[in-house]
C-alpha cells in the first residue's frame, strides 16, 4: 500500500512538473531574448523530470523484484500442494489394496476352529487376532504333516492290495482254461460213468439264450422226463454264436424297407422270395425231443420258433434202428403211416394248417405276401397244443394299430 501511494504521489508531481515546463516553454516561445531566470526555471524543470524518471525506474525495478519473489514463493507453494495431492492419491491406493488384500490362509480349507480350540486343552488362546491365526496355522501345518504320513502309509497298503488282487485275478483267469482242459481230458471217463458233464454245461449255456417260448418247452419236457425217467432225451441244437448276436425279440431287421417294383413286378418263387424268407425266419436254436417206442422205433420231435410270426412249429420224424422188425416194412417208403400226420388232431380240428397268430395277415401284408401263404413244410406245423406248451395263449396276441403298421403283433401277457 505504501509503495502504491508513493507511485501515485510521484505521478502527480511528474504531471505538475510537466505542466509547469509546458507553460515556461510557451512563454519563452514568444520572446526574442528570454531572461536568465526563465531559462534556469526550465532547466530546473528538466532536472526534476529526470529525477522523477529515475525514481520511477527504481520503483518499477523494486516492484518487479518483489513480484518475482512472490511468484517464486507461489510456485514453491503450488509444487508442495501438488506433491501433497500425489501423496494423497498414493496413500488412498495403498489403503484400497490393504482393504482388498486376501491372505493365502483364507483360500485354504482349514480344520474347523472348534476342533482347534478343543485341541488346546487347558491353554488359553491368544486374544490378539493375528497371533491367534498364526498359532492356528502352525497347528494346521503339524496336522497336515501327520496326515501326509498316514496318506503315504495307506497308499502303500493300497498298492500292495492291488498287486495281490491282480495276482488273484490272474490266477482266477487261468482257472477256466485249466477246467476246460480237465473236462476235455476226462470226456471218455464221463461217458463211461454216464456223467456227461461237458454235455450238460453246453446245454445249460444254450438254454440261457433260448427265446422264452422254447425255454418253456425245454424246461417242462426236461422236468417231466427227469421226474418220470421214461428214457426221453431232450437236446438243444443250433448255432449259439448267432443266437448271442440276436436282440431280445429278434426284430432288429423288421423295420428294413423292402422296395417292390410295382411297374415291372414279376412273380417270384417261394424259395427265392426275400420277403418270405424274412417272415418265416426261425430262431437259430431249437429243441429236439426223442421219444423211444417199442421195437426199435424212435420219434424225433423238433420244436422251432419263428421270430416274425411269434409261433412255435413242430416237425416229427421216425427213426428206425437196424434191429427193428419194422425196418423192412418202412424201407419201401409206404405212406399209410406217414410221420407228418402223427401229431395231427391231438386237439379237436388241430391239424396245424393255419397259423394261430391273428396278426399273421398283417405281417404277410407288410412283406407283400398273400394272406393265405402257409408255413413251409420244412419248418413244421404250428399246432395249437404246441403254442399252449410254449406258454402262448390267444390272449398273448393283442394287436394294436402301431403293431399292424410295423407289420408284426405285439405280444402282451
Amino acid at each position: 500500500n505504501n509503495l502504491s501511494k508513493e507511485m501515485v504521489d510521484a505521478c502527480l508531481q511528474y504531471k505538475n512538473t510537466c505542466s509547469q515546463l509546458h507553460e515556461s516553454l510557451n512563454k519563452l516561445e514568444g520572446q526574442n531574448e528570454p531572461s536568465q531566470e526563465e531559462v534556469e526555471n526550465c532547466m530546473q524543470y528538466f532536472a526534476q523530470l529526470k529525477k522523477y524518471n529515475c525514481k520511477a525506474q527504481q520503483q518499477c525495478r523494486r516492484v518487479r523484484d518483489n513480484t518475482r519473489q512472490l511468484k517464486k514463493k507461489l510456485d514453491s507453494t503450488d509444487l508442495i500442494l501438488k506433491n501433497l495431492q500425489f501423496e494423497e492419491i498414493y496413500l488412498q491406493r495403498e489403503i484400497k489394496k490393504c482393504l482388498q488384500y486376501k491372505s493365502v490362509d483364507e483360500e485354504l480349507s482349514l480344520i474347523p476352529e472348534s476342533e482347534y480350540l478343543s485341541s488346546l486343552g487347558d491353554k488359553t488362546p491368544s486374544t490378539d487376532q493375528h497371533k491367534h491365526m498364526l498359532e492356528r496355522l502352525k497347528w494346521e501345518l503339524e496336522q497336515r504333516k501327520a496326515m501326509r504320513v498316514n496318506q503315504e502309509k495307506w497308499e502303500k497298503s493300497k498298492s500292495d492290495l492291488e498287486g495281490e488282487i491282480a495276482e488273484l485275478k490272474g490266477y482266477l483267469a487261468s482257472l477256466p482254461p485249466q477246467l476246460e482242459e480237465m473236462l476235455s481230458t476226462t470226456t471218455q471217463v464221463q461217458e463211461y460213468l454216464g456223467m456227461k458233464l461237458v454235455h450238460r454245461k453246453t446245454q445249460a449255456e444254450m438254454a440261457a439264450w433260448l427265446p422264452p417260448q422254447l425255454y418253456n418247452i425245454y424246461s417242462q419236457v426236461s422236468g417231466y422226463t427227469e421226474y418220470l425217467k421214461l428214457g426221453i432225451s431232450v437236446t438243444l441244437n443250433g448255432d449259439l454264436e448267432i443266437a448271442k448276436n440276436l436282440t431280445s425279440d429278434d426284430t432288429s431287421d423288421i423295420d428294413e424297407v423292402i422296395e417292390i417294383e410295382t411297374k415291372h413286378s414279376k412273380r417270384r418263387s417261394a424259395v427265392n422270395d426275400p420277403g418270405k424268407k424274412r417272415v418265416f425266419k426261425a430262431h437259430p436254436l431249437n429243441v429236439e425231443v426223442v421219444v423211444p417206442c417199442d421195437d426199435g422205433v424212435h420219434a424225433k420231435v423238433l420244436f422251432t420258433y419263428l421270430t416274425k410270426l411269434k409261433v412255435v412249429t413242430v416237425s416229427i420224424s421216425l427213426m428206425i434202428t437196424t434191429a427193428s422188425p419194422w425196418r423192412d416194412k418202412f424201407s419201401v417208403g409206404t405212406d399209410y403211416m406217414s410221420s407228418k400226420e402223427l401229431l395231427c388232431a391231438l386237439w379237436t380240428e388241430d391239424h396245424g394248417e393255419e397259423c394261430p397268430n391273428p396278426g399273421t395277415a398283417a405281417i404277410l401284408n407288410k412283406y407283400s405276401l398273400p394272406s393265405k401263404t402257409k408255413i413251409p413244410n420244412s419248418l413244421g406245423r404250428p399246432f395249437q397244443w404246441a403254442q399252449r406248451l410254449a406258454g402262448i395263449t390267444a390272449g398273448r396276441w393283442t394287436l394294436s394299430w402301431t403293431s399292424l403298421q410295423a407289420g408284426r403283433p405285439s405280444p402282451t401277457s
